[in-house]
Parts: C-alpha cells; structure tokens; sequence
C-alpha cells in the first residue's frame, strides 16, 4: 500500500547551529539535512522506513532552487517526486533564512521548543490522574540574568528593590493601599545584537513575557524584605526604562572606575593592579554571561589594605554584599535573594562559606538542603550559588579554591584616603548606575567584545586558566588597548606562576626521582616510596625548616605510593636479598621527561626543560675552570655547603639566580655574620626574614615560627653548635664540624 498523497506540506527546523540545518516535515515522514563544509554544501534527504538517506553523486558548491527541484524530482519516492517542486521552494526558503540571518531561524527553533499547553502522557491515580506536560521553557532566577534565544538575540533582566505602594482591590470595591519593598525588573530586549525594547515588570505572577511571545519563569526561592543599598536605585531605575538615561561608553566607565579605586586603594607596587581590579568590577555586571565565576582574593598581612580593598572594590560591583553574619541560611537565601557579588573577610569566613566559594563557581551548581515544610514535613531545596565572590584573607584558601581565583598579594603602604576611613555604598552611586546602564542599554558591545577577545586569547589560555581569565579580559577589552594590554599581561605573568605552582605533589616526586637519577647515574633507575620519602625529608628541611619528625608525617609513604600511582607509574613485588618483597617502581629518562613535561617540572635531563642546557653549560664552564674554587660568573660560592645541596632548584624570574634553602640560608647567614658579634637567634631571624622579603630565599612562615627547632635540629645533625658570649651575657651560633670549611 502505497503512502497516501501529502496535499499540505509544513516543513518546519528542528536543529540548527552555524554547520548545520536539519528540517523535517510536521508528519515526520521526511528529514532533510544541510551541512557546510569548508568549499560545498552536502545535502541528505531521510525518508521513514528506509535505512540510507538520500544524497547527490558529489556535494553542492552553491544552493538553489533549480538544482534542489532538479534532485528531489529523481528521489524514489512518490509523496516527494509528485510534490518536488512545493518541497524545493520551501526548503530554498528555509535555506536562505539559515545563510542569511542564522539568528531569525535561531529565534524560531526556540518558539518551536517552547512549552505547549498540551499532556505528554496521562497516568492514572487513586485519586483520579496525572497528565505530564511538556517542559516549562525558560526561566530565571528572581535577582534577573540573560535569557539567550540565539547567538545574537536575547534578553537581559535586570532586578531591583523598591519601596513603593500596592493597591489592591478589596471585595467592597475599595483600594486597600500596602507599603511594601516589592522586586522591579527593567528587561531590555536584544533582537540581532541591536537594542529594541526596554520595559518594566512586576514578577508578582511568577511570570514575564519577553518579546511579547516568550513566557519566563521566575524561580522565586527567597525574597528580600530590604533593599541592598548597592542596586540599582529608583531614580536611575526610571530614567533608563523611559529611555531618558544615556551611559557614558565603556571606556568613560572604566577609567572613573579606576579613579574611583585611587581613592581608596593603594597599588603603588604594581599599578596594573589598577586594571585588573577595575576590569573584575565591570565583569560582575555581566557574570551572568559565562558560565564559570572567576573569585578575587586579595592576600595579605594585617594592616596591608586588603580588607579595604575588598569593601571598595564590593560596593562598586553588581549587587555588591559584604558577608557579616556567615549563618548558613541567611547567607544562601541571600544569594537567591539578590544574586550578589559576595565579598567576604576572614572574620566571616567558615565551612559553609567556604562550601559556597567552591560551589558557586560554575553556573547550574546547586548546593542541596534540607528544610522544614508544614508540620513534620521535610523539603529538599537546591540553592543556587553561582556568582562573584570577592575575598581578603591573611592566608591562603585551600588549593581547590586558589585554583579558581585571581589573587592579589597586598603590601603594607601609605593610606590613599585623606580622611583615613573605608568607603560606604553611597561613595559609589553615580559610578554603580552608569554600569547598570552599561548592562541595560549597551549588552550587546558586551557580546561582541567576548567575541573578539575569544579569538585573542583562545591559543594563549587553556582549561581552567582560561575560565578564570577570559571573562576579565572581555571586560578589560572593552576599557580600551592599554588595560586590555596591561590586564593579558598580568594574567600571562599569573598564568606562568601558576603552572610552576600547579602540580606541586608530583613536582616534589619528580625532583625525588631525579635525584635518584643522579644518584645511580644511569638512564633508568628502582626505587621505592621509602626512597623518595628520603629525598624529600632532605627537601622540606633545607628548604621548608621542618624537622625531620614533621617531615615523615607530611609526607607518610602511603601518600607518596598514592601520588606515583596517580602519575601512571605501578610498582612491582621485587625480593632483595633474603629481604621480604618490597614494592620496586621502575622509571627510564624518557618516561620521566614525559612525566616531566606534563607536569611542568623543570629538570636537568629533558632537552626541553631550560635547566637542561644550564646543566650543560654548567658542566662545560666547570671543566675550563676545574679547580678555581669559583662559580661560572667568577665570584666565590661563598654559601652553598658541599655536604648540604638543595634537592630541588628554584629559580627566579630571571632563571639565573638560585633561590636557597632555609638551612642553606642560616649557614650563609653565621657565614657572613660580623666575627667581633654574637650571632644570636634573634640575629638570624631578622636576616632570613630580610632574605625571604628580597626573594634570596624560599619564603616559608613555617621556618620564621619555628626557627630555635630549626636551629635545634641542624644542631643536632652536627651543622651548627651551641656558643656563649661573656661580654654581652648571650648564646650564639656558630657553624658545626659537619659543614666543610672555606
């Protein structure tokens, strides 16, 4: 039986993208597929029931109406070969649409997938049925966000709080009148990257219609009862929805909002600070563009600014709330509430704070929690916690969140403010209402600007040093060429210190394993975790001050026989004379540059590494110079002890100059130290705390805190001894039988 005749045909799109256009006929007998490849256009027809599709001997250099007509009239099939020429047209039409403005199509498929009042399926109940209805469509969160409909054709929601006056209608046919803070969003519709319409909505009805066609969910979790005194406010709010505010360009913006920061904040050691922090201030305005949320950390001792810093920089972003009562409701119900830029200082900070920083960093995260509903009844909810998060800590946050931060290291320097005191929301106004217009009014030189930058910076970031990075320079782009040069600076410097950070557990095994390397002299080398856990006591006492008691507990050998698993490498079960079976790693020097390479170890025996050729060079420049008693530039090692060698190199920027161990440093200190004076406790500590500062040494608090066990420990290993001066009533050090004489 042959399918009966199609009299009315409606092909409609039911996927599309830049490469591809898949149309099918509203019976779904028939798909029809155009892909763009780099010189021609292939084209399939798919008809129900027949396992291959349909497609011409060779693909399209160019689509028309004659040459579709002319192929779908040869197709084995009656419906399509008695209907070609109604197929071709509409098709054609379809196809002209999708080359010309992608968006219109976009916009269309978004229509086509929106939720339609009718039943999926019904089951039935007890009690009568359930009908399951299609999906609900878009939605938002109450504090707004960007609804996307294509690639250049959306909608920005901007939320407020105001005071203002309800009236209802009363049952009598009065007006009850109600003060209230209620939410107001201003919406701003984008149709081809190009401003069409800005309005007011009221989301009482947990609904708003964007387009005039698109229903939005409003996801109404937490409601404030309060204004925050960083939103927008209602005069700015009314201005810009009658069309009578007109923003400053984004370059303007930027620059006050760099000047805005001088008032407050000192950068003088690094003034591209200025940019950087100027550019995650324009980027919390438009966090909800991206999908990851970069945290900014400032980190530093007391009295160094960072606390100001992070007031300041708060007040001036989008929603912007400092954290002051950590408890864990009130702080997830305010993000819901508000969707703020949190900005947090250590005395707020707790587990569940530190539970949001994490999560909060990639859109759709939600952190799930348990309330009480009516009576005994308990209620899963999921928070959303996605957002900027601004932070000022003394010490560093655990690694998994320094991995998604921008830090900023703070120094103690001169106050900028004349009157000595830390800004207040209403410092900052003007500047807040020109970048809420900015979001408003000119969203779309936003999404031009992501991609420009895009197309910058993608071979340049990777992974998560792109997340992290890419969403400031969008915003540093658009500050104009000098910010935008100044911030990719700092951010390749962060991203170079970053990888020589990353990894720091397989760094450490590595320089172990290099060791063993030198050790045995040979292209492959055994070991075992017990070996390792050797070289790195030696590292973390030179170089770090612990005992060798802290040391072990550091670093057990069941933590280094995890690491090495984790790296790839698998022991085998090896006897050694007579000794029980011992578990044997086994590692050659092309594996282990490969190991090397991946992790960002520097090492003196891959090609690729740059301590490679110094070690060649080395080696060449000590052979002409055997026996000198000189290093390669010709000055006297007059600090680096022959029995005590660092394990691991560290260097400078400059890749020149060694960066010395903590023990290495004492001995160079008592060294150097005038002969006619004591060398005291004291003495060494303020010149390895001057080392440290200068960038001489490994900086390491640990050391500084605990410098008599250090002192203690080198002593006892015969490195340094005990003296008494008469003359002053003090003890002091001198070096021990074990480190060799000049």
């Amino acid at each position: 039986m042959s399918r009966p005749q199609i009299i009315n045909i409606e092909l409609e799109v039911f996927r599309i993208d830049n490469k591809q256009l898949w149309i099918k006929d509203k019976r779904a007998h028939y798909v029809f597929v155009f892909k763009k490849n780099k010189s021609s256009i292939s084209f399939y027809v798919g008809i129900r029931g027949r396992k291959q599709p349909y497609k011409p001997h060779k693909p399209f250099k160019e689509i028309n109406l004659d040459l579709l007509k002319k192929f779908l009239s040869k197709i084995d099939d009656e419906v399509v070969r008695n209907n070609y020429e109604l197929f071709a047209e509409q098709l054609y039409a379809l196809y002209k649409s999708w080359e010309m403005k992608i968006d219109e199509i976009e916009t269309t498929l978004e229509i086509q997938r929106f939720f339609e009042e009718k039943p999926l399926a019904t089951i039935q109940t007890s009690s009568g049925e359930f009908v399951i209805m299609a999906s609900d469509g878009y939605s938002i969160n109450l504090s707004g966000g960007l609804i996307k409909l294509g690639r250049r054709t959306f909608a920005v929601v901007e939320t407020t709080y105001v005071y203002g006056i309800k009236r209802i209608p009363t049952k009598k046919g009065g007006i009850a009148e109600i003060k209230t803070i209620s939410p107001i969003m201003i919406v701003s519709e984008y149709l081809d990257n190009k401003l069409v319409k800005t309005y007011l909505v009221v989301p009482e009805d947990g609904l708003i219609k964007i387009f005039d066609k698109y229903p939005v969910k409003i996801e109404e979790g937490s409601k404030a009862t309060s204004e925050l005194t960083t939103l927008l406010d209602s005069e700015a709010l009314i201005k810009i929805a009658n069309g009578e505010y007109e923003p400053p360009d984004y370059k303007t913006v930027f620059e006050e909002t760099v000047r805005e920061l001088e008032k407050y904040v000192s950068f003088e050691w690094d003034e591209r600070l200025y940019s950087v922090v100027a550019a995650y201030i324009l980027y919390t305005y438009f966090y909800d563009f991206f999908t990851t949320s970069p945290r900014l950390f400032f980190l530093g001792p007391y009295g160094s600014g960072k606390t100001r810093a992070m007031i300041t920089t708060t007040y001036m972003s989008r929603h912007g709330f400092v954290v002051l009562d950590p408890s864990e409701a009130s702080t997830y119900r305010s993000i819901e509430a508000y969707g703020p830029t949190l900005g947090i200082d250590e005395s707020a900070l707790n587990e569940r704070l530190l539970k949001i920083i994490s999560a909060g960093y990639k859109k759709g995260l939600r952190v799930p929690r348990i309330e009480k509903a009516r009576g005994e009844t308990f209620v899963l909810k999921l928070f959303e916690t996605y957002g900027p998060v601004i932070m000022a800590f003394t010490d560093p946050l655990p690694e998994i969140i320094m991995q998604r931060t921008i830090r900023i290291n703070m120094e103690r320097t001169k106050d900028p403010n004349p009157e000595g005191r830390d800004p207040e929301p209403h410092d900052f106004e003007e500047l807040r209402r020109k970048l809420y217009a900015l979001r408003i009014l000119r969203a779309n030189e936003f999404i031009e600007a992501m991609d420009k930058v895009r197309e910058k910076v993608k071979d340049l970031f990777f992974g998560r040093e792109y997340e992290i990075w890419y969403p400031i320079l969008v915003a540093a782009y658009l500050g104009g060429e000098q910010h935008f040069n100044t911030v990719l600076e700092y951010a390749i410097e962060d991203l170079n210190k970053r990888r020589e950070n990353l990894y720091s557990e397989e760094k450490m095994i590595l320089a172990s394993i290099e060791k063993q390397f030198e050790k045995q002299d040979i292209d492959k080398v055994e070991f075992t975790a017990s070996d390792l856990q050797e070289r790195i006591i030696e590292i973390l006492q030179n170089n770090e001050g612990y005992t060798e008691k802290e040391a072990k507990k550091k670093w057990p050998v069941e933590r280094i026989g995890k690491i090495l698993r984790r790296m790839g490498l698998r022991s085998q079960s090896k006897r050694i004379k007579g000794v029980s079976p011992r578990k044997v790693y086994e590692i050659d020097v092309v594996r282990f540059c490969d190991l090397a390479c991946r992790y960002h170890y520097e090492c003196s025996r891959c090609s690729k590494c740059s301590k490679f050729s110094e070690k060649q060079e080395s080696e060449k420049t000590n052979g002409n110079q055997e026996g000198s008693g000189q290093e390669p530039n010709g000055k006297e090692n007059t600090y680096v002890s022959q029995k005590l060698t660092t394990p691991t190199t560290l260097t400078t920027k400059d890749r020149e100059k060694e960066i010395m161990g903590v023990r290495d440093a004492i001995i160079h200190i008592i060294r150097e130290s005038d002969k006619e004076l004591p060398t005291t406790t004291y003495y060494i500590a303020q010149k390895l705390e001057e080392m440290m500062k200068q960038g001489i040494v490994v900086y390491s608090e640990k050391a500084l805190n605990n410098l008599e066990s250090i002192l203690e420990d080198m002593e006892n290993q015969g490195l340094l001894k005990r003296g008494f001066d008469e003359r002053f009533g003090l003890e002091y050090w001198v070096l021990g039988d074990n480190v060799e004489n000049e």
